[in-house]
């Protein structure tokens, strides 16, 4: 359940979700993503909803984080296409 849900359906809403990095999990992570965020975006009747790739920056992760970061492979960086997000 979403909270305000009701109030957000009547209100012009965007959604965009900071998404997977790339990597050789990615489609998979993206699929995943997609879905969750176009069910909340469908809940609240949300007028888009965007997926972006994320950041990953491992020097700010937990020791406890930074093991399955390593183990998947993934890049550091910020991969979020600045210039498609508009505010």
């Amino acid at each position: 359940m979403i909270c305000h849900a009701g109030e957000l359906a009547t209100r012009p809403v965007w959604l965009y979700s900071s998404g997977p990095i790339p990597g050789p999990q990615a489609k998979a992570d993206y699929s995943l993503d997609r879905r969750e965020g176009d069910q909340i975006a469908n809940a609240i009747r949300a007028r888009e909803h965007r997926l972006f790739f994320g950041k990953l920056d491992r020097k700010r992760l937990s020791l406890a984080k930074r093991g399955p970061a390593w183990m998947a492979k993934l890049p550091d960086g910020d991969f979020r296409p600045r210039d498609e997000i508009k505010i």
